[in-house]
């Protein structure tokens, strides 16, 4: 009989299957984690007519929310944290991020916004987009 222990049989679980599983899962979870927080930033973004689409590299995303509130995948930080958070070695191959993304809030004041920017140009990354959403394209309309 399987699994019964005598004549030299060791009765065992064989868990590499359930290895597998939960090894997917949490590849599932991670990929699917970053989709979530993205889609849980809510904020009015400025339209525009025109963008340029970004780097092959992935930036760093910096949200500010209408709060003033500073985000990065998930997680608030302050002026000071968020210094600390763009020298990480995070990105590709162990490196430090080269480029960002801003995407703050219609409402947030002006200043907050330099205030990042400024921060983030201090401390290694020149390159930096302001997140906008496409306005619709307009028809014209018959007989103009």
């Amino acid at each position: 009989m399987a699994g019964s222990v005598g004549k030299g049989k060791v009765a065992a679980i064989n868990v590499t299957p359930l290895v597998d599983v939960v090894l997917v899962l949490l590849i599932i979870f991670m990929v699917t984690a970053t989709y979530i927080a993205r889609a849980a930033f809510e904020a009015e973004l400025p339209t525009a007519a025109k963008a340029d689409p970004l780097e092959a590299n992935p930036p760093l995303v910096i949200e500010v929310r209408a709060d003033r509130s500073i985000w990065v995948g998930g997680e608030s930080f302050t002026l000071e944290t968020l210094a600390e958070r763009v020298k990480r070695k995070d990105g590709p191959d162990g490196k430090v991020a080269d480029q960002a993304v801003i995407a703050a809030d219609k409402s947030v004041v002006y200043g907050r916004v330099t205030e990042v920017i400024d921060l983030i140009r201090r401390n290694g990354i020149e390159k930096f987009a302001l997140e906008i959403r496409l306005q619709a394209k307009k028809k014209p309309e018959d007989g103009q």
